[in-house]
């Protein structure tokens, strides 16, 4: 997924938290509905992005023949990755198809976020420890003083914090392997040339379709000094774009 993305979407998610916070009349059990719903929504919306949008490009390449045309979509989808850690990951893992006779990239799947949620979960603990261990420097009666604000600081992290965060980490690993992008590429041989066919399906897959089809633009140089060097790449004879339509289950 891409950096702007996921900046935009952990904007919002703070958002979101913090305005439930500070509503007049909290109530736990609300928060934890809405962030149910916020999940619902997202699973909902990945859902239709791979299952019910179907985005499909063509490029032509002239004088290349089936494998070069492969090995250019292979190296295409590699280039577009962001890497960015986490899920969705926008990372593809490309396999040939033998069955299908194409090119497939499957979005990387990384483990799920659980050792990040126990990592997390053991700073206040940390914290915890080393209020009790200040205060008890006071005698008996700073360890009870410690070790009360310890509770109220640990009791708080645990009541706001630990419930959503592992709320969201049940959602990932029940849905990210359901709702994870796929990149298919039909390739075709003509006369003098090879047809690559793009399907993109999820939302990955749509992230990074432009960065995948720019990969085929030819190299465009100062006027200056585009008549110095002669045109060596493939030529793109023809990009035709299909709109989004169902795609195949």
């Amino acid at each position: 997924m891409g950096k702007f993305t996921v900046a935009v979407i952990s904007i919002i998610t703070f958002v979101v938290y913090l305005l439930i916070l500070l509503t007049p009349s909290f109530d736990y059990g609300r928060m934890i509905m809405a962030f149910l719903i916020v999940a619902a929504i997202g699973v909902t919306l990945l859902m239709v992005a791979r299952y019910a949008v179907t985005i499909t490009k063509s490029v032509t390449l002239k004088g290349v023949g089936p494998d070069f045309a492969i090995r250019s979509a292979n190296q295409a989808i590699w280039a577009a990755e962001d890497h960015v850690v986490g899920w969705p990951s926008g990372t593809f893992e490309t396999t040939w198809d033998e069955p299908r006779n194409m090119l497939v990239a499957k979005e990387f799947l990384p483990h799920g976020s659980g050792n990040i949620v126990l990592s997390f979960i053991k700073v206040p603990w940390t914290i915890a420890i080393y209020i009790v261990a200040a205060f008890s420097a006071f005698g008996v009666f700073g360890f009870f003083v410690g070790f009360f604000l310890a509770a109220i600081a640990l009791g708080g992290f645990l009541f706001f914090f630990v419930v959503p965060l592992t709320l969201a980490w049940i959602v990932e690993i029940a849905f990210k392997k359901p709702v994870s992008s796929m990149i298919e590429i039909d390739v075709a041989a003509l006369d003098d040339a090879t047809q690559l066919t793009f399907r993109f399906k999820g939302a990955s897959a749509l992230i990074v379709m432009n960065r995948v089809m720019n990969a085929f633009n030819p190299p465009v140089l100062p006027p200056k000094y585009a008549g110095f060097i002669a045109r060596t790449t493939p030529d793109v004879a023809s990009t035709s774009t299909q709109p989004a339509s169902p795609a195949a289950a």
